[in-house]
């Protein structure tokens, strides 16, 4: 795969199939992405969600594409914590070491500092995944906490909070 045949846009209710696709061969290449949300959801009804998300200045889901295959996802969601964004991304094997993650990253950094109320946006990494903490720390994320978490697998692993400020 090269990154000229790489297309990063904001996910639509066209992608319903397609980003089934990718989260479940997300889930069987890596334990560091967890999916929270409805499972079981019919193709219309995750296409009905995807077209809520896109008309959302709360959410945003970015995905990227080779042709009509996801590669990439990148989600920001509202928190508790006022104005915080949650930044999570996935990038499948076959795209790792490409730029990607970082393309996904920044994608959604600037949806967050130009089209949506968000000041900070915050992420979780798990302690093992040196290429994510790598991306953020270059990107100007700082640690502001450390954790435990429970991965994909079950499993208890050390993680940190790190955040970057957007406006």
């Amino acid at each position: 795969m090269q990154n000229n045949d790489v297309t990063i846009r904001e996910a639509d209710r066209r992608d319903a199939a397609h980003l089934a696709t990718l989260l479940s061969r997300l889930s069987q290449e890596t334990t560091t992405f967890t999916i929270v949300g409805e499972s079981g959801q019919t193709l219309a009804e995750q296409a009905q969600v995807l077209a809520q998300l896109a008309d959302s200045s709360r959410h945003a889901l970015f995905v990227a594409s080779v042709g009509d295959q996801l590669v990439a996802i990148a989600s920001l969601s509202p928190t508790t914590e006022a104005p915080v964004a949650e930044l999570g991304v996935a990038v499948l094997k076959m795209a790792w070491n490409q730029g990607l993650g970082t393309a996904m990253v920044m994608a959604s950094l600037d949806w967050a500092a130009l089209s949506s109320p968000y000041e900070i946006v915050t992420l979780t990494v798990q302690l093992n995944n040196k290429a994510a903490i790598h991306i953020y720390e270059k990107i100007g994320f700082t640690t502001v906490a450390h954790s435990q978490v429970t991965d994909a697998s079950g499993h208890s692993v050390p993680a940190m909070e790190m955040q970057i400020r957007v406006k």
